[in-house]
């Protein structure tokens, strides 16, 4: 717009009165209706300066840079990307939003020729290829080399992050866990972002099983399998076999397994109301014969039974909450589960470790699925398990 064209210009006027008064939105509004670009941006950067809000400072310079021109182009983009890098720092590195803030700022400090500002913001939003290349641009081969080999050892750590959380997936579907736990621990050690890792972990180590004990659910029964060198007795949760009664001790009564005269043998473990076989009040060991009615005080009963090997059939009976509760004591941990409640598929359970496995006992005619997927060889149980042979399921409870 021409000078003659200014003065008589009632917007141009306009224009001037809003700056005088410091309206600089107004202003710039009426220097754009008389096409002075350069007035608009001087007028958003006046409106930039004036306000502390981060967000609000980023706004008008955004603004600003849509009408700047020449040299004043470059000024607007290092104020902007000065402005997106606090931003940055602000909303934290690790952060999306942060991470697009730097670099946004990296790239309008690379376009005004800025290199190595643009490089050190491409470094904080994690952008090491377009830092490498900022750094070449602004001949800082020291920083080049060292970005290269950091990049080479973390794409050989990624490369073995990927590996250990590929054989954990692995061997968690094929039913192997300790080796599961083994490789997530491996993920947690080399993970830059260890928190997935760790809640993985954190559940995988809630759903082990230990100490030789396992309670399965089939077709309505509930069952557990016990191994061990003695079965501990009592209303204590610490017992292997929890039993709870009026009548029943914390801890009241052993179990254990003559491995020499293959017989089961019962003591009392220092109960208040006493042991009983069949009746009579024990002292010391006493052998069990084949069926047996073992008293937990006058009013609770295990109803035994020594099964075919190294297995003893329990069940509650009398007055407790567990009534009717079904268990295997198994000493050398191996048992056919129909053993213990003949609803259950003919699968192998076996004790390694403390840890439960279920097998098919080598019978090829029979399908092991777990938790939906075919599965050959042992399964390692652990909680929440869905185990299936033949489409019977077995549930794995604890």
């Amino acid at each position: 717009m021409g000078l003659l064209q200014r003065l008589f210009s009632s917007e141009y006027r306009r224009a001037l009165t809003a700056e005088a008064s410091g309206d600089f939105l107004a202003a710039a509004r009426s220097y754009a209706l008389c096409g002075e670009s350069q007035k608009v941006c001087d007028m958003h950067l006046a409106d930039a300066r004036r306000h502390s809000d981060l967000d609000e400072r980023i706004n008008a310079l955004r603004n600003a840079l849509g009408f700047a021109e020449n040299d004043g182009c470059v000024l607007v983009q290092r104020l902007l990307a000065e402005a997106l890098r606090r931003d940055g720092q602000r909303r934290g590195e690790d952060t999306r939003e942060g991470r697009e803030s730097l670099m946004e700022a990296g790239e309008l400090l690379a376009e005004g020729q800025s290199f190595e500002a643009a490089g050190e913001c491409f470094i904080a939003a994690k952008k090491v290829e377009a830092a490498i290349d900022a750094y070449s641009r602004a001949g800082q081969l020291e920083k080049v080399e060292e970005l290269l080999a950091t990049q080479e050892r973390h794409t050989t750590r990624d490369r073995e992050l990927h590996h250990h959380f590929s054989d954990y997936q692995l061997y968690m579907g094929g039913g192997r866990r300790d080796q599961a736990l083994s490789e997530l621990r491996a993920c947690v050690e080399i993970a830059p972002r260890k928190g997935d890792y760790r809640r993985l972990l954190t559940d995988l180590e809630g759903q082990l099983l230990r100490e030789d004990r396992v309670e399965l659910h089939c077709d309505g029964r509930r069952l557990f399998v016990l191994g061990g060198d003695d079965l501990l007795v009592g209303r204590d949760g610490d017992c292997k076999l929890v039993v709870r009664g009026p009548s029943v001790s914390r801890r009241h009564a052993r179990i254990l397994f003559d491995k020499d005269n293959q017989r089961f043998q019962v003591a009392d473990a220092g109960s208040r109301n006493g042991t009983l076989l069949d009746g009579l009040t024990i002292a010391g060991k006493l052998a069990l014969p084949a069926r047996a009615r073992i008293g937990l005080g006058d009013r609770t009963w295990l109803a035994a039974e020594h099964l075919a090997g190294e297995t003893l059939r329990l069940e509650v009976e009398g007055t407790s909450r567990d009534m009717g509760q079904r268990a295997i004591y198994i000493p050398l941990g191996r048992v056919l589960l129909q053993h213990g409640d003949d609803r259950f598929p003919p699968a192998l359970l076996v004790f390694k470790g403390g840890r439960p496995w279920i097998e098919t006992a080598g019978d090829d005619k029979l399908e092991l699925e777990l938790n939906g997927k075919r599965v050959l060889g042992a399964i390692q149980a652990i909680v929440g398990d869905e185990i299936s042979i033949n489409g019977r399921r077995i549930l794995v409870v604890s």
